[in-house]
């Protein structure tokens, strides 16, 4: 196992009703004022921000030692949807890149590195081809959740991957820029009609993916 996926959220993603797009398709939705008025039963307990630096900095004292001499590295996957602010009862400390800055300056280690799902570091309303190359040159991109979404940071829908904000065959050739030579996966595809289990998003993304990677990295 060279690489190891992660999350560092007491309470996983949030999403409101799903829109209608493309075929009938169903996308992954999330629209902030919706999600506002929305009745939120989360534990009592609140865990702030300087719970949540304090306990990543206690996972990761215990954990990178022990992957780098496994040779395993952990990459880390944004908040989702990524918004800087308690959700869920509580607070979300990789939500940004500078909050990947500092969890990589927590233990500098060619092992600390990150899960570059490029959707939601679009949804964080930044360049996405300047985010890779920030990240890439560092060499601290283990691999990519290489999908498209549509939108903005409080209101956003996640598509088919040729149909998003994100001009895929740029964002492919600025992995390529920075040295990347890992793994692209699909992710988060929408929900086709009367598809069983989601084969057929599955398989056009990857698809999709696959030509890229053939047109750029030759």
């Amino acid at each position: 196992v060279p690489t190891l996926g992660y999350n560092f959220k007491p309470v996983g993603n949030f999403r409101t009703p799903s829109d209608t797009g493309r075929g009938g398709a169903h996308y992954s939705t999330f629209v902030y004022s919706e999600y506002e008025e929305e009745n939120h039963d989360y534990p009592a307990k609140y865990i702030d921000e300087d719970g949540m630096w304090a306990n990543i900095a206690y996972f990761h004292q215990r954990i990178v030692p022990v992957a780098e001499e496994a040779g395993v590295t952990l990459a880390l996957h944004p908040d989702d949807p990524p918004l800087p602010e308690p959700m869920g009862g509580a607070a979300r400390i990789v939500s940004t890149l500078d909050q990947y800055e500092r969890i990589f300056a927590l233990n500098p280690s060619p092992q600390n590195a990150m899960l570059f799902c490029q959707g939601c570091v679009t949804e964080m309303g930044i360049n996405v081809y300047e985010a890779i190359h920030r990240m890439g040159r560092q060499g601290k991109i283990a691999y990519v959740h290489f999908r498209n979404v549509r939108g903005t940071p409080k209101d956003f829908r996640e598509v088919f991957i040729d149909e998003g904000d994100v001009d895929m065959f740029r964002a492919m050739q600025t992995y390529k820029e920075v040295g990347f030579n890992g793994p692209f996966m699909m992710d988060h595809t929408p929900s086709i009609p009367d598809d069983q289990g989601g084969r057929q998003g599955h398989a056009f993304a990857t698809g999709f993916i696959r030509a890229m990677i053939q047109a750029v990295y030759r």
